[in-house]
C-alpha cells in the first residue's frame, strides 16, 4: 500500500493543505488542514464542501480513521460554502466515528455556512461550538 501524507505525519504535525476538488481545473474547491492538539485531529477546512470536493474530504477522513484517529474536530471558520454533499460528509464523519469509537466535533461555523446548518437542521444533530478550546474540551 502507498502512504499518503496522513500516513507519514508524527503527532503534532500539519499535513496539507490537501487541495480537494475536480481534477485538471484550477483550484477553486477547498483546502484541508490536518494538525493535531493532543489525541484529537484538527481539520481545517478553506473553501466549499459539496459534490465536487465531497470524495477527497471523505477519502482523507477514511484515511484518518484506518491511521487511529478517533476524535476530529473539524474548523469551519474558513468554510465558506456547503452544499448537500457538504451534509453528507458530516453525518458520514459522525457515524464513522462513533463506529470507531470516537467522535466528531464542530466550531466556529458563522456567516452564511452556520445559515445553512441552521436550515438543513444539522445544528441540532451536531453541536457546534463556538471556538476551538471548547470544541476539545467537549471530547
Amino acid at each position: 500500500m502507498q502512504m499518503g501524507p496522513i500516513s507519514r505525519a508524527k503527532p503534532g504535525d500539519i499535513v496539507g493543505p490537501i487541495e480537494c476538488g475536480p481534477p485538471g481545473k484550477a483550484f477553486s474547491g477547498m483546502r484541508i488542514t490536518v494538525r493535531t492538539a493532543g489525541d484529537i485531529t484538527v481539520l481545517d477546512f478553506l473553501g466549499r464542501l459539496d459534490a465536487d470536493t465531497l470524495t477527497d474530504a471523505e477519502n482523507l477522513l477514511a484515511e484518518l480513521i484506518e491511521q487511529g484517529a478517533a476524535k476530529i474536530a473539524v474548523n469551519l471558520e474558513m468554510l465558506n460554502d456547503i452544499g448537500c454533499g457538504g451534509f453528507r460528509f458530516f453525518f458520514l464523519a459522525g457515524k464513522w466515528l462513533e463506529d470507531a469509537g470516537g467522535a466528531l466535533r464542530l466550531y466556529a461555523a458563522s456567516g452564511y455556512v452556520r445559515e445553512m446548518f441552521d436550515a438543513a437542521g444539522f445544528s441540532t444533530v451536531f453541536d457546534i461550538f463556538p471556538d476551538e478550546a471548547a470544541a476539545l474540551r467537549n471530547f
